[in-house]
Parts: structure tokens; sequence; C-alpha cells
């Protein structure tokens, strides 16, 4: 009795891995007659094979089972796929004459791999790795088209420095597939992506005018490199060093908090997986940025002032029932808006927000509401939303 599960195609495998693998099968031509053979022999199990296959796949019982299946074989189709196209590559290929059967057997995986695409697609993801075949395809685009997408980069205002990032970027991925690393078509569309998104980019579009137009690019593509995060990070610390205001560098801080907070990322991808995504890993970095250069602005004050300033208490509490994170973004646009009138965000929060508690906090932080504003939610900004469209209705009432 055959075992649950058996192997479909591992008639196909020893067949590819054995007998057509120039390396040591075949010293000597193979006979043309021997040739035809296995031509004619590899198209009748070809016959079978999806016979075969979907009986089991009917045999399965849970949708859990079914999915392992089809992932499971879909993957040895890429593998053998893999295999015969390094066959196809051997340096004793010619030597053997082999390569007729190789190609119809590649002929037969490729169609056998878009059968397992049409009919089990939905048990199928981006994460499945790609055949070499699809690979070296867009390989091949991106060496050829290399220089057009350099120029791309100039012509559109970015310098050498940031457009090298991008660069670096398609050439690991090209040294990649040479390597014949193990790919998946979510890494492929993500490269096909950064490729279409410069020859489509016109150059400076949005908010960030006075900086390179790539870089709001670099951020919706999370890409995440160790050369795009110092590039960033240096960045970032020489535009400081040039600014002796504290005042000024905090500005500047909460301005970039508020730019990579806004800025779009592509959902789904990240680069590199080991560091963290772009906007997770400034957001921390200008956070904790901001945090040293309030502490260092209080520093800078008067003894006497400082001491007030620490210690300042209320004598009595507004109970809001909006949350921390509520209260921030709404003091923040309250000064934005020059509703509230003071000589800087800090100081509005150092004034009022001692007066305040939550539902659920007692005592507030000035500072930490200062930081939470500039990192609002979009539920906190719906529910501020949607509270003072209620307040604006209650005012009509008056």
């Amino acid at each position: 009795m055959e075992p649950r599960n058996a192997y479909v195609f591992e008639w196909l495998d020893n067949f590819i891995n054995f007998e057509l693998n120039p390396a040591f099968s075949y010293p000597s031509p193979m006979p043309a007659a021997t040739v035809q053979t296995m031509i004619d022999k590899m198209k009748t199990e070809m016959q079978n094979l999806q016979t075969e296959f979907r009986q089991q796949f009917f045999s399965e019982k849970g949708e859990g089972s079914s999915e392992m299946l089809i992932v499971k074989n879909y993957d040895a189709i890429t593998v053998m796929m893999n295999k015969t196209y390094s066959h196809m590559h051997h340096e004793n290929i010619e030597k053997s004459n082999i390569l007729p059967v190789l190609q119809v057997v590649m002929a037969c995986l490729e169609e056998l791999r878009s059968y397992f695409k049409t009919n089990y697609g939905k048990y199928l993801s981006e994460e499945q790795p790609l055949p070499i075949t699809e690979l070296v395809i867009f390989r091949d685009e991106i060496v050829k088209d290399r220089q057009a997408i350099l120029e791309k980069l100039y012509a559109t205002g970015n310098g050498d420095e940031v457009s090298s990032i991008v660069m670096e970027a398609l050439d690991l991925f090209v040294a990649k597939i040479d390597s014949r690393e193990s790919i998946s078509e979510r890494e492929v569309i993500y490269h096909k992506s950064i490729i279409r998104d410069i020859r489509n980019y016109k150059g400076q579009e949005t908010a960030l005018s006075n900086c390179p137009s790539l870089h709001e690019l670099l951020v919706y593509w999370n890409l995440n490199s160790r050369a795009c995060i110092r590039y960033f990070s240096l960045g970032m610390e020489a535009i400081m060093k040039s600014s002796e205001s504290v005042d000024d560098q905090l500005e500047f801080m909460r301005l970039q908090l508020k730019n990579i907070n806004t800025l779009p990322m592509m959902p789904d991808f990240i680069y590199d997986p080991a560091y963290p995504s772009m906007k997770s890993y400034f957001g921390d970095y200008i956070v904790n940025e901001i945090e040293y250069l309030e502490k260092k602005r209080i520093g800078f004050q008067p003894n006497e002032a400082y001491n007030a300033e620490k210690n300042k208490t209320a004598p009595y509490k507004i109970t809001s029932a909006l949350s921390a994170d509520q209260i921030a973004l709404f003091l923040r646009a309250a000064k934005d808006m020059n509703l509230i009138v003071s000589r800087s965000v800090s100081s509005v929060f150092n004034t009022m927000v001692p007066y305040l508690s939550t539902q659920k906090e007692k005592d507030l932080s000035p500072d930490s509401l200062r930081i939470k504003s500039y990192q609002g939610e979009q539920r906190d900004k719906d529910i501020l939303i949607d509270a003072l469209e209620n307040m604006i209705k209650k005012l009509k009432e008056y």
C-alpha cells in the first residue's frame, strides 16, 4: 500500500538529479535514439503527474494539510527547475548531448508550475521562492538599465552619496541572484518597485523641499540598510552641529519627528529584517534626541527658574475625559493655530499640564506629553476630531 502523502514527483526528481546530471552520468555523448526515448518518456510521465497530484490533493482532509501539500510540492518544482537550469549550464553539457532532454524537462516543469499557480493560487504566497529562470531575467534587466537608473537619480536632484544607497541595494540583489541564494517573489516585487518608482519619479514633489528628492522614497521603500541608516544619522548630526542654539536644534528635531511620522511607508516589507524599520529606528532616535535637548535646555536656565519649573505643583487639577495622548495633540494644535499664545511649545505644556489629569492618570508629565504630541496615533487623532466636532455642534446650540 502506497504511503499517505507519497512524493508524487519522486521519479522526476531522481531523473533530473541522476540520469540527467552531466557531471557524472555521461562521459561520452548520449546516442540520439536514447535522447528521443528519454524525451518521449518525459512527456508521458508529465501527462500522469497532474492527475496523480489531483488525486492526492482531493484525498487530503482539512484546509491546513491541503495548503501544506500544495506549498511543499510547489517549492519542490522550483528546486527541480533550479537543478535543471544548473545542468543546462554545466561545462560538460555539450559533450553529454543531453541538452535537448533538459530543455524538454524545463518546459514541462514550467508548465507544471503554471498549473499549480492557476489551480491552487490561493494556497501560495509571495513568500514562495522563485526559480532561477525568472530571477536571471530580472537580474539582466537590472544590469542593462543600471546606468539609466543612476542617471535618472542624478537628473532628479540626487548626489553621489544618496544615489549610491539605491545602487548598492540593486547591486547586492544582483549578487544574491548570481550566488544562487533563495529569493522570494516578494523580494523581486520589492526591487522592481524601486526601479519603477525611480523611472516614474519627477523629482521634488512634497514636504522636504530642502532635501534630495530621494529621501522620501528611501523612507517609503523602508530601505533600512546600514548605508542608509548611517547616511541619515550623519546628515542629522551635521545639521545639529551647524546650529549653536538649543532651541533651533529642538525645532529641527521636532520637525524631523513630524516628517518621519507623516511620510508613507511601503506596507508588508522591510529591506533588512535584521534591523528596525526606518520609522521605528529614526522615531526612537529623534525622540531620544529631543528628550536630551530639552533636559539640556532646562539645564541652561538659572537655578531659581529651574527649581520653580521642576517643583511646580497645581493647587487643583481638572480631570479630562481625553487620554494623555489626545490632550497632547490638542495642546500642540492649539499652539500651532495660535489659539494659545506662548513663546514655545515647551512653555505651553509646562504651564498647563500640571493642572490636568485623566481618568487613568493623576500626574501627567509635561515632557512626556510634549513628545507624544509629535507621535500622534491615528486612533487618538480620530477620537480628538470627533470630540471637537461634537463641541462645535454644542456651540451652535448656544
